[in-house]
C-alpha cells in the first residue's frame, strides 16, 4: 500500500481553515477570528505532521501543496513517477488545465 501525503505550511493550513470557516459559518474575516482558528486547530495540524510527515512510514510520497499550486504539471509528474508510472505529458497538461484554482484566494507567497 502506498500513501500520497499532501503537506501544507502551518500558516497556509490555518489560513485555509479560517477562510473555510468564514465561508461556511459566516464568521467575520478578521485578525481576531484568524487567531482563534489558529489556537483551535494548531493541534490538528501538529498531529497530522507528526503522524504522516515526521514518522517513519514506508511507501509514503510527500508533496507540498504550494508545489501543486505553483507548478501543477511538475508536481503531478513527480507524483506519478514516485508511484512507478511514466507520466503522459499531454494527459498531464489536459488534467491540469481542467482543474480550476482561484488564485484570488491564495496567500501571497503562492503567487
Amino acid at each position: 500500500r502506498w500513501y500520497l501525503v499532501q503537506v501544507r505550511d502551518v500558516y497556509d493550513a490555518m489560513w485555509s481553515w479560517h477562510q473555510l470557516t468564514v465561508k461556511l459559518d459566516g464568521i467575520p474575516d478578521t485578525h481576531e477570528t484568524f487567531c482563534q482558528i489558529f489556537r483551535d486547530k494548531i493541534g490538528y495540524w501538529r498531529g497530522f505532521m507528526e503522524k504522516w510527515v515526521l514518522s517513519d512510514i514506508p511507501n509514503r510520497v510527500t508533496i507540498r501543496y504550494c508545489d501543486v499550486v505553483r507548478k501543477p504539471k511538475e508536481a503531478l509528474c513527480r507524483m506519478l513517477g514516485a508511484f512507478g508510472e511514466t507520466p503522459n505529458l499531454s494527459r498531464v497538461k489536459r488534467t491540469v488545465k481542467s482543474v480550476k484554482i482561484d488564485l484570488r484566494t491564495m496567500p501571497e507567497f503562492y503567487l
